[in-house]
């Protein structure tokens, strides 16, 4: 997963992650009536770790980096198509994290990470997808410490699913 985040006030930044994470999901509600290609509600659990990198926009050229390390729950609605080869989703999680650098805006430390995202699936076999999926992040510590401005980010995703 690779963000950026542009920050346009005071202190003007640049902020990237690379990302990397283990996904547990389990259908919860299928829509049978339609057929095979009908919607599946699942509920995911997602352990994740990254690396970030940050600079400031003021002549400074230096870059910082930092570690992430958390765990993200939520829900996906997925639709399947094309003889369930194609499937288009639409989620979100959220949950704990530890960030060990960040911006001045954002106190490092304990933090909530909020995810909304999209995506796009391609079965290859019945064991194996290929996953693409882009969104927008949130992360704060929900006021437990200050500063508490945020950080946000548009995301991106690619990934292997492996049914096991």
């Amino acid at each position: 997963m690779g963000t950026i985040d542009i920050y346009k006030g005071l202190h003007p930044y640049t902020y990237s992650i690379l990302s990397f994470a283990v996904t547990y999901q389990q259908a919860i509600w299928a829509d049978r009536a339609k057929g095979h290609n009908h919607w599946r509600f699942y509920y995911l659990i997602q352990p994740q770790v990254g690396f970030s990198t940050y600079q400031y926009r003021n002549g400074d050229a230096s870059y910082r980096h930092g570690m992430e390390v958390g765990v993200d729950a939520g829900f996906v609605l997925r639709k399947r198509f094309l003889h369930e080869k194609i499937g288009y989703y639409f989620g979100g999680t959220t949950g704990p994290l530890y960030a060990s650098e960040l911006p001045e805006r954002q106190h490092a430390g304990f933090l909530f990470c909020d995810t909304g995202f999209m995506g796009i699936n391609i079965q290859f076999s019945n064991k194996i997808q290929l996953d693409t999926r882009f969104g927008f992040r949130h992360l704060s510590n929900a006021g437990i410490d200050f500063p508490n401005n945020g950080i946000n980010n548009f995301i991106s995703n690619a990934g292997v699913i492996v049914q096991l």
